[in-house]
């Protein structure tokens, strides 16, 4: 982590995203270097570096002072900015962002040679927009070596989508100011007021580069460097003092692999330990840490007691790697070869037996090929890290419970070779599924989960809405993490998209499609419908939840429960009824959610029924209406 000067002098991070194959590495390696040079290969992890561009070391330092005419002070000669180089496995890309400062510079990087790549960058801004609001990106077009098109069209696409978000946003805010105003309206307001006001700041030129030719490399790195380092921007730069720095000292022991996760109490008890008793300064600490890229604070679900759970990523870069280094793509046999040639592999197997090639190569096909990993093999893709038994055991929770990896995977055969000395308590037979690399069935059985509810069933129905642009694989997230969550519940079935499950009486459906993600709550009616009802809506909200909690880590992304359109002028929608009912009643703060319906043409009722639950029941078929107590 560097020296706490070097802390204190960080000017920020900038991040190079983009998809597979687009030219990254090859940019930020040129960016340190004068010569052009060109990276083969593909890059499966993530690399985070500390760049010193006007020290004496940097081979560009004489070509960065001149940018800036030498007028540079003492401190700024001195300081870094942190490198991040994204793998370019676009699925993994969600919980990178969990890592990744919010403050960044984004680089969002192309390659003019592959369609594909301009065709996704409007999406990207959208994707880098969902977590960083108001972030600030530089487009650069790479293999432009005889390319002379300036690439604008681009940015005139990413203006087209940015617009739609727009639009879309402002037609439910219009909707919401002409209610009663009321918490819930008053706070989904300012939510959506306050991702108007700060929308993605793209950069109108479009750098034309090469890492073959060098050409537009100096004004790229020229672009980077006065975001950072233009006069002002020093003196925002956040100073640690001595207790911070104190706490700072305490957490480095846990990167490189030891300790990369801890709970959000674990940290608080920490932070106790070392004087910070008043909340209010440990989250202002806890903020400067995580813009500075010293850690990540991520929201997941635990309880309704406990709703306000965080996970502490205490290395960023570590997590973000352990995640990549899990979703293999590579030959068996290469990795089998690299393992071999391992200086760590004495760790693994300290006796002259070594496991056999085979059993080797079965253990990666099985992430390859079936998109499983067994609990003992994690360790191998870990080998970087000197990591204990210990170490593991903290982190696979956390990848469970954010959906990086999957329970319910079949058990493996027995192989002795992969009983590991050191690791004598990760399963060999156990496997965890890949939900991200798409091995699961893609269709669910037939007739499992009929159209039609049964007879004598509730029926209760929600619904997420996302932008154009945003990223499915998110939900993909979402549904695992779902599937993780109780383990009292039985699975019925699950797929690539979807999964049913049983908790009690309820049967749940979750699925995930482009642009959705629908839930539906069956309940039979065994002692009366307004019991059923109550079963199904209670089941039904524990999914929700777990939805809402890992969403409200993305506070840039725009989603929305619904239609909210108003069916007419003689009559009113239900989001106008459920505003009335919320302002009238005098349990107005048990509601948690009010939601409008998904196409719901409501004329027969001006108001909110007396009895809410029997209205409820009538329009659950239909609608996305949920009343949920604090």
């Amino acid at each position: 982590m560097g020296t706490d000067k070097a802390l204190r002098i960080n000017h920020g991070h900038v991040v190079f995203v983009g998809s597979k194959g687009s030219g990254k590495s090859s940019l930020y390696q040129c960016l340190k270097s004068p010569n052009p040079q060109v990276i083969d290969g593909l890059s499966c992890s993530v690399l985070v570096e500390d760049w010193r561009p006007f020290s004496n070391e940097s081979p560009v330092a004489d070509e960065c002072c001149e940018y800036f005419n030498e007028n540079l002070s003492e401190n700024d000669l001195d300081a870094s900015v942190s490198v991040w180089d994204i793998c370019g496995h676009e699925p993994l890309w969600t919980i990178q962002q969990l890592c990744v400062p919010e403050t960044a510079l984004f680089v969002l990087v192309f390659n003019v040679r592959n369609p594909r790549d301009a065709g996704l960058l409007p999406q990207w801004v959208q994707i880098i927009q969902s977590k960083s609001l108001g972030a600030e990106i530089i487009i650069a077009a790479s293999n432009c070596e005889v390319s002379e098109d300036s690439c604008q069209n681009v940015l005139d696409e990413i203006k087209k989508m940015e617009n739609g978000v727009l639009k879309e946003i402002n037609e439910e805010l219009a909707i919401l100011r002409e209610l009663q105003s009321n918490i819930w309206v008053k706070n989904r307001i300012e939510k959506l007021e306050r991702m108007i006001k700060k929308r993605p700041n793209v950069c109108s030129t479009v750098y034309l580069t090469s890492a073959v030719t060098g050409k537009g490399l100096s004004d790229l790195r020229r672009a980077i460097l006065e975001h950072f380092f233009d006069a002002g921007k020093s003196s925002n730069i956040h100073n640690f003092n001595e207790q911070e720095l104190g706490l700072i000292k305490k957490l480095r022991p846990l990167h490189d692999g030891k300790g990369i996760v801890m709970s959000g109490q674990d940290f608080k008890t920490m932070a106790s330990a070392l004087g910070f008793h008043d909340d209010e300064e440990l989250e202002s600490t806890t903020q400067a840490f995580v813009e500075k890229g010293l850690l990540s604070r991520v929201n997941i679900a635990e309880s309704f007691e406990e709703p306000n759970n965080t996970i502490i990523i205490t290395d960023p870069c570590c997590f973000a790697n352990a995640c990549a280094m899990i979703h293999r793509d590579e030959n068996p046999q290469d990795f089998v070869n690299k393992l071999q040639k391992s200086t760590l592999v004495q760790r693994f197997w300290p006796t002259s037996t070594r496991p056999n090639d085979w059993t080797l190569r079965s253990a990666i096909d099985d992430v390859v090929s079936r998109g499983m990993i067994r609990e003992s093999f994690l360790p191998l893709c870990w080998q970087i890290w000197n990591m204990n038994e210990e170490d593991i055991k903290q982190l696979l929770p956390a990848m469970l419970k954010l959906g990086v990896i999957l329970e319910g995977a079949p058990k493996a055969g027995y192989e002795i070779e992969l009983a590991l000395s050191y690791f004598k308590n990760l399963a060999v037979t156990k496997r965890y599924h890949l939900p991200l690399l798409m091995k699961l069935p893609p269709e669910p059985p037939a007739g499992i989960w009929p159209n039609a509810a049964p007879s004598s069933t509730v029926t209760v129905d929600w619904h997420y809405q996302f932008q154009e642009g945003f990223c499915d694989d998110l939900t993909l997230y979402i549904l695992a993490a779902s599937k993780n969550f109780n383990p009292s519940k039985t699975t019925i079935a699950h797929w690539q998209n979807g999964l049913i499950v049983r908790l009690g009486d309820v049967d749940i459906l979750l699925v995930s499609k482009p642009r959705i993600y629908q839930f539906c709550a069956r309940c039979t009616v065994t002692n009366g419908n307004k019991q059923a009802l109550h079963m199904a809506w209670a089941t039904l909200a524990q999914f929700i939840h777990i939805t809402e909690s890992y969403l409200s880590n993305f506070p840039g992304l725009y989603y929305r429960f619904g239609s909210s359109s108003i069916v007419n002028s003689s009559s009113r929608s239900v989001h106008q009824l459920l505003s009335d009912h919320i302002n009238t009643s005098e349990n107005s703060d048990q509601n948690l959610w009010l939601i409008p319906p998904i196409d719901f043409q409501k004329k027969e009722e001006p108001s909110v029924p007396l009895d809410l639950q029997a209205w409820m029941q009538n329009i659950s078929g239909r609608a996305s209406v949920l009343l949920f107590g604090r």
